[in-house]
């Protein structure tokens, strides 16, 4: 990320916005709000689970709500699928 075009991607965050708290909050409100809102069946993310790193728990209390949902929208069956670009960094 180069910083001279930091205002084009998020200029009230810092550049390492995946270990910033306030814009994993901002994240995390507007992913819920769109589960919640279109109910979808698939998530993707290009990526690892965001928010899961430095003890945030933002991405796992997502799956949880996104896959909790689900299945009470389909009556105690689960059709939902979250999908990774791939797995937790080692």
């Amino acid at each position: 990320k180069n910083p001279k075009y930091a205002d084009f991607y998020n200029s009230n965050y810092s550049l390492d916005y995946m270990n910033d708290e306030a814009w994993m909050k901002v994240w995390y409100s507007r992913t819920l709000e769109l589960v919640d809102k279109y109910k979808p069946d698939l998530l993707y993310f290009d990526g690892s689970l965001p928010g899961t790193n430095k003890g945030m728990t933002y991405g796992l209390d997502l799956a949880s709500h996104f896959y909790n949902s689900n299945i009470q929208k389909h009556n105690g069956k689960l059709e939902a699928v979250m999908n990774l670009k791939h797995g937790p960094d080692k």
